[in-house]
C-alpha cells in the first residue's frame, strides 16, 4: 500500500469524510492531510511501535465496518476522540464501537423470507432514520435474530441516512465482551430487522421501523456494495431482516 497520497486521493478522502461526518470540506481536507503526513513519517521509521500497530488494526477494522478508505478510517480513530485498541481498559473496544457510525442497511431491492421482492428507496431510508425514536422503541444489538430481542449487548442511540441511501447507526451502552467479538471478526455480518409499516408492534405505523440489529457469524454476503443481501432468519412477529 502506498502511503504517500496524491492530491486526487486526498481530495476524494476529504470529500467522503466531509459528507459522512457533516463537516466542511476545508476541515475534512485539513484532517486528511494531517493523517497522511503523520502516516508518511510513521511508515518511514525503521520499526513501528506496538501502539502504531494497534492503531493500524483499529483503522483497518473501522474501514471494513464502514466501507471507507484507510486514511479516512485512520482519521476517525485518531482525531474523533475514539478509543484506541491499545488502551488497557477492557471497555476500549466498546468505546470505539460506540463512537463510529456503522452501516446496517442500504436502499435497494431485496427478496424477503416469503419470496416477496421489496424495494427501499432513498426516501424510505431517510424515513427510517428520521422516525427512529428510542423513547418509543429502543432497538437492541443482539446476536442472531432472537424473537424477544434478548439478550441485548448494546442499544441503537440514533440512525442517520446518507445522501447515497446508506443507513448508519450510532450505538451506546455496548458490552465490552460483545465489542471484542466484533473487533476480532467473530461477528462480521450485520442484519437489520425491521417492523413493516402495518405491523401491530410497529411504534410508528406507516413507516418501516428498526426492531434490532443482529450480528452474525460466518454467513453468505447480502446487500451489494456492503456484502451481497439476503434475508435473515424468519420471525413469527412479522419483522423482516436484511443481512448487510
Amino acid at each position: 500500500m502506498n502511503h504517500h497520497q496524491t492530491d486526487l486521493e486526498l481530495h476524494k478522502a476529504a470529500v467522503i469524510f466531509a459528507v459522512n461526518h457533516n463537516v466542511s470540506y476545508a476541515e475534512a481536507l485539513k484532517g486528511v492531510i494531517a493523517v497522511a503526513q503523520t502516516e508518511s513519517a510513521r511508515f518511514s521509521e525503521p520499526k513501528a511501535s506496538d501502539d502504531d500497530a494497534q492503531l493500524d488494526r483499529a483503522a483497518k477494522a473501522y474501514a471494513q465496518a464502514n466501507g471507507v478508505n484507510y486514511f479516512e478510517a485512520l482519521h476517525c480513530v485518531r482525531f474523533d476522540g475514539a478509543a484506541s485498541f491499545s488502551e488497557a481498559s477492557s471497555s476500549a473496544g466498546a468505546q470505539l464501537l460506540a463512537r463510529q457510525p456503522i452501516e446496517i442497511f442500504r436502499a435497494g431491492t431485496y427478496t424477503d423470507n416469503n419470496g416477496i421482492q421489496r424495494t427501499f428507496t432513498l426516501s424510505d431510508v431517510r424515513a427510517i432514520a428520521t422516525s427512529y425514536n428510542p423513547q418509543r422503541h429502543e432497538a437492541p444489538l443482539v446476536l442472531g435474530h432472537p424473537r424477544d430481542n434478548k439478550p441485548a449487548y448494546g442499544w441503537v442511540k440514533n440512525l442517520q441516512a446518507t445522501h447515497d441511501g446508506r443507513l448508519l447507526m450510532l450505538a451506546e451502552q455496548i458490552e465490552p465482551e460483545f465489542a471484542d467479538g466484533v473487533q476480532s471478526g467473530r461477528f462480521k455480518k450485520r442484519s437489520a430487522s425491521f417492523y413493516p409499516p402495518n405491523n401491530s408492534d410497529n411504534p410508528t405505523p406507516g413507516n418501516w421501523y428498526l426492531k434490532h440489529v443482529g450480528w452474525l457469524g460466518a454467513q453468505a454476503p447480502a446487500v451489494k456494495g456492503l456484502a451481497d443481501a439476503s434475508f435473515g432468519m424468519p420471525s413469527n412477529d412479522g419483522a423482516i431482516s436484511f443481512e448487510v
